[in-house]
């Protein structure tokens, strides 16, 4: 089981800048919520994080945001899977009265990045980009484009990244079991 997974996730992270380079962790950069309180994702330990880069002018994100919701709805009830949805308009309040048609749960935190320097401190300017990282905030996977994020295979990978002990990354006890 550990082989077919292993070999999954490294299909899942290939052909990207970040995801060539396991290990890296998320930015030291702030997002701000609705009340514009700074957010650092990177002080978020003990959770795994789905981070989605969307705008509502953006027709591959608008086309993932069903997806994305079906996700969260999953895993509503596990405190250890944060859905984050960061908005890349210039209008958090037209944003905001967007994404409630898409009937996400409450817990999905919504924030704001209107200037990208998120998005340009991970080294992307396309939309939608969707990261993936683990419990201490080492990124796992970053995927571009829009992408159907209900399979057996994604909820395979956040129930193990979910359940996995907070002093080590998963990531490397997977590598260190094939060295």
């Amino acid at each position: 089981m550990r082989i077919i997974f292993f070999i999954f996730l490294s299909i899942f992270v290939s052909s990207t800048a970040l995801a060539e380079a396991p290990g890296v962790t998320l930015p030291k950069v702030g997002l701000l919520d609705e009340q514009d309180t700074e957010i650092r994702l990177d002080q978020r330990k003990d959770t795994v994080h789905i981070i989605n880069f969307w705008a509502t002018w953006c027709a591959p994100c608008i086309h993932e945001l069903p997806s994305l919701a079906k996700l969260a709805r999953h895993y509503e009830d596990n405190d250890k899977i944060q859905l984050v949805l960061v908005n890349e308009d210039l209008n958090y309040e037209k944003s905001q009265k967007f994404i409630k048609d898409f009937d996400f749960p409450a817990k999905v935190l919504k924030l704001f990045d209107a200037q990208g320097k998120y998005l340009r401190a991970i080294g992307d300017s396309g939309l939608p980009v969707t990261i993936v990282s683990d419990v201490n905030g080492v990124i796992l996977t970053y995927e571009v484009g829009a992408k159907d994020w209900n399979t057996e295979e994604i909820y395979t990978m956040l129930d193990q990244l979910s359940y996995h002990a907070p002093e080590q990354s998963w990531w490397q006890d997977i590598v260190r079991y094939f060295d």
